[in-house]
């Protein structure tokens, strides 16, 4: 990602890069659940209430496959 000489705006991007890293490593533990038979429809429900926003897509692209 791009940085900028605004330290304001290095920070939230920093923060969102954070928050993407952990919500894909997540979103591939649920996965690597779901493919074992492991993942009961509570974890999926309350991964579907954890991914919402700009997230919603890193679970749905994870479990469809």
């Amino acid at each position: 990602m791009n940085h900028y000489s605004n330290p304001t705006a290095n920070a939230a991007i920093g923060t969102i890069d954070r928050e993407l890293k952990m919500m894909r490593k997540r979103a591939k533990f649920l996965k690597e659940r779901k493919q074992k038979g492991l993942l009961t429809p509570a974890e999926e429900a309350c991964a579907r209430k954890q991914f919402v926003g700009i997230y919603r897509h890193i679970l749905q692209n994870a479990l469809a496959e």
